[in-house]
């Protein structure tokens, strides 16, 4: 390969964005002043969002993801920067637990036990651990009892989580609309609700969901809210829908959300909503794939 010939190959690298896995365009390109007709080859990104994928695209889908919500937050980039005074709220929501799994809770330990440290489920197998797992522990989302664990409603749950944040974002709207005397058709009237979610799958195999929430005014975003909608009304209004929400599963039981979740007032911490935003841009380009995600145990297990 001559000098000639690796400046070009650098400039189509630069041009796709330094993409690992290019797409390979070819056509025709034709001169038109002389007519010539000339055959070239064009990389494009892929824009994979996954890291694992193409570590270049996935860096630029997170850069984009963070100043999409940072402005979201505290405006910016053609958004004001009063939004930046509105109710704002960043919550988690987790799955209800389906049996006992390996863990690093505060402090570093797994399952601590309940009653006797010796005490064993009808399985004949502990229902606790002593071990302190690390970061890359292989055990790490697996069932301390695999017979006990439900594997057939977890697989349900992650399969109807979406349709549950969905009843979830109905019934905050619904509960809104009421505190502001209106039906829920006509919100938008009073006051504007915006959102942005990702999901994260656990290492037990299970996604959990983080969201940013903003209460607007209902002419513009720029418009402030009436003055019932305050960040109070907005964190109550989550948390009973949090409690209450509800999806019929494949086998008609209700699918909810677990008892841990967490509600974070971003209304008076410009500082943390930028953290919240580049933490929402991290799991918005995070891969799907690999060990913590789903485990060999939870696999096996939802196949039996």
């Amino acid at each position: 390969m001559n000098a000639e010939e690796r400046t070009r190959l650098l400039r189509e690298i630069q041009g796709s964005s330094n993409c690992s896995h290019p797409i390979r365009l070819r056509g025709e390109i034709v001169n038109t002043a002389t007519g010539e007709v000339s055959e070239r080859d064009l990389r494009v990104a892929c824009k994979d969002r996954r890291e694992v994928i193409c570590p270049a695209c996935s860096y630029l889908y997170r850069a984009d993801t963070w100043i999409l919500v940072s402005t979201g937050l505290v405006g910016g980039k053609g958004t004001p920067v009063v939004v930046g005074t509105h109710p704002r709220l960043f919550i988690t929501l987790t799955a209800p637990s389906f049996g006992a799994v390996h863990t690093i809770r505060d402090g570093g330990s797994c399952v601590t036990p309940t009653g006797s440290s010796s005490s064993r489920c009808v399985h004949r197998r502990p229902t606790s651990c002593a071990r302190r797992h690390g970061e890359d522990d292989v055990d790490l989302g697996r069932p301390l009892c695999e017979k006990c664990f439900d594997y057939r409603g977890a697989v349900l749950w992650n399969a109807h989580a979406s349709r549950l944040w969905n009843n979830t974002i109905q019934l905050i709207r619904r509960l809104l609309a009421a505190e502001g005397g209106v039906g829920q058709p006509n919100l938008s009237a009073v006051a504007q609700l915006h959102y942005l979610k990702v999901a994260e799958v656990q290492s037990r195999g299970l996604a959990h969901f983080h969201c940013v929430l903003r209460l607007d005014g209902p002419e513009s975003i720029e418009a402030e809210p009436p003055t019932w909608a305050t960040t109070e009304v907005l964190e109550r209004v989550v948390r009973s829908s949090i409690e209450r929400a509800w999806a019929p599963d494949t086998d008609g039981r209700p699918v909810r959300w677990g008892r841990v979740y967490d509600i974070q007032d971003l209304s008076q911490r410009d500082e943390e909503a930028v953290k919240v935003a580049a933490y929402v841009a991290k799991y918005a380009a995070k891969t799907t794939e690999g060990r913590r995600n789903w485990p060999d145990a939870f696999a096996q297990g939802a196949k039996s």
